[in-house]
């Protein structure tokens, strides 16, 4: 099976034929009873025959497969395998004839595949093995997009492009949509404080658990009887919390009912209740070989496919190694923004992007539109999916927050930083908050104060995990009771009331990109912990040049600027006041982006209110002096 895999990845699908006709004799011969396995034969050699153009022997055994699934249960991936298969046989049919009449039932086949992937999500409770069945659909949603593209190629219509929507939207950032949302669902639905209480201390065990058994494997000396132990914990731990999904899914009925309507919106409802009038989505799919674009205004909404894959993301890789290395990013700013950005309207300012794939590492306003850098024009901002978008748009309704402004710039004996101090002192003078700086800034300080806090500032270093996202950290102030190290284990656990986290830091947006949920990054993090907004760098940034943008957001936010306007103003402000012409490569601005709710901060310290104030109090004494 490895084998025929390995080949049928690289397209070389008479090698996979050979190796699967092997397979399929086996098993006939000696696991003939094994009906669920001998269905995955017949779904790959059917997957196979279709990649060789033999589409009567791909019915076939897609056939075989069908049949063995009508009776029997528990067969969700191989049923949404079964409907991927036939619209692609249905497709390339149609390519071959030119037939509209084969794309007759793939329309509803993808709304099936739609249906069962936000299904399928409810049945997996841990991050890891969401984030596998992610990866695992995402085939599936790729060749659904190639087929409905085709579809509103030949006929326009409201309802294809609202299934092209839902098929951008369906597995991005689902997996922090739904951790943002569960707990609201549940309350809403009745579910005991106490029953919360229990599952939210069982995934906090857990997330402690699985990083006692990373130092334990990294350690030489722990012996394996200690890893032995705490693996027997995690297992206990994994029963404890299926038994309480099994005890929700049994007695609170509505629940799992509402979360399996967490479907997207038709396009209009995004338009109606979450954009405003100079406000529009810009949202990327980046399917098999080609980009799908999706851009949607107030009161509009256009879909295109852009062709030619490869030259656009060799350009995107181009870019973003020139600007790290300090090199000219012209000839290749022009020539992507050429290439993926749409024709916009004179009334919209503020876009928001929902990139995919290699686009995420790519801050949009370097690129140009007409010899101008996008950054000259719009207000931009980012978010995982629209959904996403909404959700944290209405967040700031429920806050409670009794702390306007909390900023924290430890010290550290080694790799320095010798502007985070100055920054969030003259931050705290003009906000009026609370800094914690040098040695109190630490880890114990933080989770205290954090979770009563409006606007979180955070100057620290950072350090991000690839292989194991959940492990990235931050770091606070170093002694002898704490390491100072803050997990996004950790972060995911909090309960979050702040409107703004700004993640001042080295690569708080870098971190790795999964197929389909989006970056695991810090940023990602507070997201999930319910921040409605984040400002992070997409590379190491210079502590000086870092001070300095922050210093001029915060002004800018003061003033009432939406989040996305300040951070505008303040790079536009930075490359105005810069005398040194190699400051002003976007390697030393571009690197910090918001993402996001834009909304201006609530009760901004506005000096002419202030002063409008005084007057309004002047005339009022005045009067009153009249009448005596």
């Amino acid at each position: 099976t490895a084998l025929t895999n390995m080949f049928i990845d690289s397209k070389n699908y008479d090698e996979a034929l050979h190796y699967a006709l092997l397979d399929w004799d086996l098993i006939n011969e000696h696991f003939a009873q094994e009906v669920k396995n001998k269905a995955k034969r017949a779904l790959k050699l059917s997957e196979i025959y279709l990649g060789l153009k033999n589409i009567d022997q791909a019915e076939n055994f897609l056939s075989i497969a069908e049949n063995i699934l009508e009776k029997h249960s528990n067969t969700h991936l191989l049923e949404l395998d079964v409907l991927n298969l036939k619209n692609m046989i249905l497709f390339e049919k149609y390519k071959k004839s030119n037939d509209q009449s084969f794309l007759k039932d793939t329309h509803q086949n993808i709304q099936s595949i739609i249906d069962k992937i936000v299904k399928g999500k409810l049945e997996y409770n841990y991050q890891n093995s969401k984030l596998f069945y992610s990866q695992s659909v995402s085939k599936y949603i790729e060749n659904s997009m190639e087929v409905a593209a085709e579809l509103y190629r030949l006929q326009a219509s409201t309802d294809l492009l609202n299934l092209i929507f839902k098929l951008m939207e369906v597995n991005k950032s689902t997996i922090l949509l739904d951790g943002m949302t569960d707990t609201e669902v549940k309350e809403r639905k009745g579910v005991p404080k106490d029953v919360l209480e229990k599952e939210k201390q069982l995934k906090k065990q857990l997330a402690a658990l699985n990083r006692a058994i990373d130092r334990a494997e990294k350690d030489s000396l722990e012996s394996n009887q200690v890893l032995k132990n705490l693996s027997d914990q995690r297992i206990e731990l994994h029963e404890a919390i299926e038994q309480n999904q099994i005890y929700l899914k049994n007695n609170f009925p509505a629940y799992y009912q509402e979360k399996n309507l967490m479907l997207s919106e038709n396009i209009d409802h995004y338009q109606s209740n979450t954009l405003e009038n100079q406000q529009a989505f810009l949202e990327y799919f980046i399917g098999n070989d080609k980009i799908y674009r999706l851009f949607i205004t107030k009161n509009q909404a256009n879909f295109d496919v852009i062709d030619d894959l490869k030259p656009i993301e060799k350009t995107a890789e181009d870019l973003i190694q020139n600007l790290i290395e300090f090199k000219s990013i012209d000839e290749e700013a022009t020539l992507l923004g050429k290439e993926i950005l749409p024709e916009f309207s004179e009334k919209i300012t503020d876009l928001i992007i929902i990139s995919d794939k290699k686009l995420t590492q790519l801050p949009f306003e370097i690129l140009k539109k007409e010899k101008n850098l996008l950054l000259e024009k719009f207000n931009i901002s980012y978010a995982g999916s629209v959904q996403l978008y909404d959700v944290q748009k209405h967040l700031k309704t429920k806050r409670k927050s009794k702390l306007r402004w909390l900023g924290f710039a430890p010290t550290y004996t080694e790799n320095s930083l010798p502007n985070n101090q100055y920054e969030v002192n003259r931050i705290n003078e003009l906000i009026q908050g609370k800094e914690v700086v040098g040695s109190e800034a630490t880890k114990e300080k933080f989770l205290e104060d954090a979770p009563k806090t409006a606007v979180l500032h955070l100057a620290t270093h950072s350090e991000i995990d690839n292989i194991n996202p959940m492990l990235s950290k931050m770091y606070f102030h170093k002694n002898d009771q704490t390491s100072g190290e803050l997990t996004a284990s950790e972060v995911y656990d909090l309960e979050l009331q702040a409107d703004l986290v700004v993640l001042s830091a080295c690569n708080t947006g870098i971190g790795k990109n999964e197929s389909g949920d989006g970056v695991m990054n810090m940023s990602r993090a507070f997201t999930y912990a319910g921040v409605s907004s984040t400002v992070m760098s997409l590379w190491q940034v210079p502590d000086k040049e870092t001070s300095e943008l922050m210093l001029l957001f915060y002004e800018n936010l003061e003033k009432g600027q939406l989040k996305s306007e300040a951070l505008r103003n303040a790079k536009l402000t930075y490359l105005e006041n810069v005398n040194e012409p190699e400051l002003k490569h976007p390697y030393y601005w571009a690197g910090f982006v918001v993402s996001g709710d834009i909304a201006s901060l609530e009760n901004p310290s506005f000096p002419w209110i202030y002063l409008i104030l005084g007057l309004i109090l002047v005339v009022i004494a005045l009067k009153s002096f009249k009448v005596f």
